[in-house]
């Protein structure tokens, strides 16, 4: 079963959404982050593309400073 553009879209928004929040309060990923995503291996590619432009987007739009968007970006 393919997955909708906006199940992408929530999947990614949620994934870089625990990401931060992991960062913040353990200064790591937690590992099972990426177990929803393991439904197919195309989901995941997209679901990290999409994650990657959003990441984008706030750091441009300045909801994230430099350093957050780049720790967040060589964590996972």
């Amino acid at each position: 079963m393919s997955k909708s553009a906006d199940d992408v879209k929530n999947a990614a928004h949620a994934f870089l959404s625990g990401v931060q929040q992991d960062l913040e309060a353990y200064g790591g990923v937690d590992v099972g982050r990426v177990e929803p995503l393991r439904q197919s291996k195309d989901f995941a590619i997209a679901v990290f593309d999409a994650a990657a432009a959003i990441l984008a987007r706030h750091y441009q739009l300045g909801a994230l400073d430099y350093e957050t968007a780049d720790w967040i970006a060589n964590t996972v």
